[in-house]
């Protein structure tokens, strides 16, 4: 075996040890409970998230669009998802507030621009050399940046606002026990 293989399949081990990890994160305890239970709640919050906001778009685009329907392309577009982002927002902060771990709803939202980022990586790749990149990224835009540039910012303020772990009891400093009060 060459140099060149070994490294390879030292790579390969390497890189197939972390994917095992990963996905180990999943899986579950002996006792039943998930080893990650914040890893498996942000991801199953997200599929419903993209549920959601696919159920936003539907409703908004057949109610508001043929009262739209003289207005520009793109101001049509702008108003809908402009509609969509604050309409999820304000679902979200209901769950933020409703959730008694309050990083859940931001976490959600860091596993949506992972989606975002790998879909961006695949299809950069896909469509190389069509010419159907603008209409790629406009798609994105209207789609998944505006909801997201609106969204994470607010739930990313919200977590870290409301987000205080509850603590143990406090020790009394060193200093206070030789202070007769």
């Amino acid at each position: 075996m060459t140099e060149r293989e070994k490294i390879e399949q030292e790579r390969s081990k390497k890189w197939e040890e972390r994917g095992r990890k990963f996905w180990s994160a999943f899986l579950f305890t002996k006792d039943g409970k998930p080893k990650s239970g914040f890893l498996t709640y942000t991801f199953c919050l997200s599929i419903a998230e993209i549920f959601l906001y696919v159920g936003l778009f539907w409703a908004v685009t057949t109610v508001f669009t043929p009262l739209m329907a003289g207005w520009a392309p793109w101001l049509n577009n702008l108003v809908q998802s402009l509609l969509v982002a604050v309409c999820g927002l304000g679902l979200n902060i209901i769950l933020h507030r409703l959730f008694k771990d309050k990083k859940l709803i931001f976490g959600t939202y860091v596993w949506l621009i992972l989606y975002t980022i790998l879909t961006v990586i695949s299809q950069l790749i896909m469509l190389k050399g069509t010419g159907a990149y603008p209409e790629f990224f406009t798609f994105m835009l209207w789609f998944v940046f505006l909801p997201l540039l609106i969204a994470v910012p607010v739930m990313w303020y919200l977590w870290k606002r409301d987000d205080h772990p509850e603590k143990g009891p406090e020790e009394e400093p060193v200093w206070k026990k030789y202070i007769n009060t």
